[in-house]
């Protein structure tokens, strides 16, 4: 099938699902901010992260240094797909009964 992109919020955190690979893209060393009162270093991401899927799907074996050509494959990818593009992630205002649902579910932070 075809590649799966995201990206994180604002930041240039960025990744790309391609058959059972998985490469995160941190550039700017940035922590992610997940939950609301969790630690800046509770989920680390390095600058290149990259699992295999199919026989580590809880992504605890980083092997973007021992597989710098995939690595690179991956990059080109999110390159293009994302070649000039501005963040997508606009702020928006939330009703406050919303943003407390959302929270409550995980996914507003703050």
């Amino acid at each position: 099938g075809k590649p799966a992109y995201s990206e994180y919020d604002e930041t240039r955190i960025r990744t790309i699902r391609s058959g059972d690979w998985k490469l995160i893209v941190n550039p700017d060393g940035l922590p992610p901010v997940c939950m609301e009162g969790v630690p800046a270093d509770f989920y680390p991401i390095a600058p290149r992260e990259l699992y295999d899927l199919a026989s580590d799907p809880a992504e605890q074996h980083n092997l973007a240094a021992i597989e710098a050509g995939r690595v690179a494959e991956l990059e080109k990818l999110l390159a293009r797909r994302f070649a000039g593009l501005k963040s997508r992630a606009l702020r928006q205002e939330l009703p406050e009964e919303l943003r407390k649902e959302l929270g409550a579910l995980g996914y507003v932070a703050n």
